[in-house]
């Protein structure tokens, strides 16, 4: 299920028997993707990159949080960065478009501050333009490593 603890509680309530319900994994609603080191790398960095920055992950079921094991982050990450980068940018209309302007005023700044606050963490923006602004475009979705160098 997608959604908060509280939903998920919400609906464990009225199973006829609750106590045999657990919860494997709950986040919040950040939708996790998990990507293990026998994965396809080509296909789970398609794939996160629809799950997390079609509609430019403005909408609920979008990835969050991607776990990508220890032994395969470098290579995902240079992919991911490079397929980040390829990304096409504009106005929604125009042919090939990926990544268009944000639909809320403010959001960038509100996004901005999500990348700055990670930096403080001790993560650290991959790739070379991340979390640029132009008007309300978020023009360079970033990359964020939060792992040991």
């Amino acid at each position: 299920m997608i959604g908060a603890s509280k939903t998920a509680n919400a609906l464990k309530i009225q199973h006829p028997f609750p106590n045999r319900l657990r919860c494997v994994l709950g986040l919040e609603a950040k939708n996790p993707a998990i990507v293990l080191k026998d994965a396809d790398l080509d296909l789970a960095v398609k794939e996160c990159i629809l799950g997390s920055l079609s509609f430019n992950g403005q909408r609920c079921t979008a990835l969050k949080i991607l776990f990508v094991q220890a032994d395969i982050v470098v290579p995902f990450l240079e992919r991911f960065n490079a397929a980040v980068t390829a990304l096409s940018f504009g106005m929604p209309w125009k042919e090939g478009v990926f990544v268009t302007p944000v639909a809320e005023k403010g959001k960038t700044d509100y996004l901005k501050a999500l990348v700055s606050d990670a930096v403080e963490q001790g993560a650290r923006v991959v790739n070379t333009s991340g979390a640029t602004i132009c008007g309300s475009f978020f023009s360079r979705l970033s990359c964020i490593r939060s792992i040991p160098k």
